[in-house]
This record gives C-alpha cells, sequence and structure tokens, in this order.
C-alpha cells in the first residue's frame, strides 16, 4: 500500500526526527554485533512505513543488505508466507522453470551462505514444494520433526546473511502474520544475539508481543502536533500558502495522522 502511495511522491517525513535517531543508533549497535530489536507501533496512517523508509534512504551510503518481508490479512494461516514470499522471488524461482533449475539456484544460495547442504536442501525443497532428487532426498513436511528443524534452518540462513553484510530485517504489519513467522521472529532474538542484525517490525496498536528479551524495544509512533501538522502542509503545498480557512479546516479534521494530511491537502490541491 506504501509503494503504490509514494507513486505519487514520497510523503514529507514531519515531527519523527526523535524516533528516527532512535532507530539509526540501534541500527549502529547493531552493526557492530550487537543484535537489535525494534517493534514500531502505531494505528493505520500513522507513517509507520514512512518511517522505515526514512531509515533506508538513510543507509544508502553504507554497505548492508535490508531483507524485506511482508504479512498479509490474506495469508493469516500460512505458515511462514512473508519467507515464502520473499525467497521465491529472490531466488528467481519461475513456477514454470525446470524442477532442475529451481534445485541448482537454491543449491548455490546455500552454498554461499556455507550451510549444510545435506541438511539444508531437502528441507528447503519441501519448504518450497520443489521436487527433491537422489542428491538431496525428500522429508516429510508432515512430520513433528519438521518444523522445528525448519526453524533452525531459517534462523541460521539470517544468521548466515548477516555474517556477509549487516543485516537491516524489516516485517511490516506483524499483526496479520501467521504463528510460524511469530515464532521464527521468538527464535531469531532469542539465538541471534551477537549477530550483527537489527530486526525492525511495524505493527498497529491490537499486537502485543509478551517478548522480555533485552535487545528489544517498542516505539510508539504519537499523532502530529498541530505544529507539525501545518508544517506537513508547507511541505505538501512547497510553500504556496492556503487560505487560512482551508488551512484550519485541514489541521482539524486530519486528527493529526499523517495520511489524513496527505490526502486532504492533495485533494484541495487537485480542486
Amino acid at each position: 500500500r506504501f509503494r503504490l502511495r509514494t507513486r505519487r511522491g514520497m510523503t514529507p517525513l514531519v515531527g519523527r526526527q526523535a524516533e528516527l535517531d532512535m532507530l539509526r543508533r540501534r541500527w549502529a549497535q547493531a552493526r557492530d554485533g550487537e543484535m537489535r530489536s525494534i517493534l514500531l507501533g502505531g494505528e493505520a496512517g500513522i507513517g509507520k512505513s514512512r518511517v522505515m523508509s526514512a531509515l533506508r534512504d538513510s543507509l544508502a551510503g553504507e554497505p548492508h543488505r535490508m531483507l524485506p518481508l511482508f504479512c498479509s490479512p490474506y495469508h493469516l494461516n500460512s505458515a511462514f508466507w512473508p519467507v515464502l514470499a520473499w525467497l521465491r522471488p529472490s531466488l528467481g524461482l519461475d513456477p514454470r522453470a525446470a524442477s532442475a533449475e529451481a534445485r541448482d539456484k537454491l543449491a548455490s544460495l546455500v552454498g554461499d551462505l556455507e550451510l549444510d547442504t545435506a541438511e539444508a536442501m531437502p528441507l528447503l525443497l519441501a519448504f518450497l514444494d520443489l521436487p527433491g532428487d537422489a542428491r538431496y532426498g525428500v522429508v516429510d513436511t508432515a512430520a513433528a520433526s519438521f518444523k522445528p528443524q525448519l526453524l533452525g534452518l531459517l534462523v541460521r540462513l539470517f544468521g548466515a546473511l548477516a555474517r556477509r553484510q549487516p543485516l537491516l530485517l524489516l516485517v511490516e504489519d506483524v499483526h496479520w502474520t501467521d504463528p510460524s513467522t511469530l515464532e521464527l521472529l521468538r527464535q531469531v532474538q532469542e539465538q541471534l544475539a551477537t549477530a550483527r542484525l537489527l530486526l525492525l517490525i511495524t505493527a498497529r496498536p491490537e499486537f502485543r508481543p509478551d517478548w522480555s528479551y533485552p535487545q528489544f524495544v517498542q516505539i510508539n509512533l504519537d499523532r502530529l502536533s498541530r505544529r507539525d501538522r501545518m508544517a506537513m502542509v508547507d511541505r505538501l503545498t512547497g510553500g504556496k500558502p492556503l487560505p487560512e480557512v482551508v488551512l484550519e479546516q485541514i489541521v482539524a479534521k486530519t486528527d493529526g495522522i499523517p495520511l489524513f494530511v496527505e490526502e486532504l491537502t492533495k485533494a484541495v490541491l487537485e480542486g
């Protein structure tokens, strides 16, 4: 949704410098090998994705890897759906491609990350719903041991990525995540405490994790103040003054929600 909106131009970032500075400090700690995790919370339209985008932009000149995972209300019961939605296209797995080609791409990733091929390949082939062969064998996805083994492997995969470059692991809209992905996030925080990893999660207020990890912190985005709303309107209009009565209507009706400030101001300009 955020990407679709930004096709018309990026929303000005107003009133979020303190939060952005906090994210940058946590990133510096993670980059030095002290894993940090942050829950960026707030209601819909409050600017969680915009703050996340600002952090990404601020890291453009630094060597790092960004790994985005997107949760979806349509896949609440699909185990590990955000991971699958990232892994399949990142490997270039075309459903129409030959199985042998897909296996070779997966084997290349496993080799590059120096994972145990004998352990990783059967699990990942089953995870990605790819047929096994005589080299790698087949695992039973219905077995009780499959999920714990897969969880451990995915954690090690993230750890291997973080060893190559500092890793920014972004998980958006975690209030829509499935239980398996939520368990993966728990294990990442438990097992990768010394990894060069920043785990940055966004969620609406209804998501209330029972996490008490020392590296975990929650940042809640408040509604914009009146001054910040006026500053945002000024940036959206390019400094062109609006009639006082129109400006007052925008400030009053948008109630401090940045998305509403943006949409109403653009509607006024287009009209």
